[in-house]
């Protein structure tokens, strides 16, 4: 849920911060280098940040449990290569 809600900061809702980041990497006048937080509140990148998570709140998904911490670790990297969905496994 947190992933798409309105009130979601840059910790909670990563997927779409790193969606958002992905097409900030498109303006020249976004500096990247900035951290999560300064990156948030930044007047130009604020609003693609927003629609990113509207945007996660419209895809479906499916859900796999992996009780195991090392093989969920695994396969949450497999699976991002697999589906292309452009993790950074950034800590954050």
């Amino acid at each position: 849920m947190q992933h798409a809600a309105e009130w979601a900061r840059e910790n909670q809702a990563t997927f779409a911060f790193n969606r958002a980041r992905a097409l900030a990497a498109l303006d020249p006048a976004i500096d990247l280098r900035r951290t999560r937080k300064a990156l948030a509140a930044d007047a130009v990148f604020a609003p693609l940040f927003a629609r990113e998570r509207e945007r996660v709140a419209t895809m479906s998904f499916r859900h796999v449990e992996v009780r195991d911490a090392e093989l969920r670790t695994v396969f949450e990297v497999y699976a991002s290569v697999v589906l292309g969905t452009e993790n950074t496994f950034e800590t954050h």
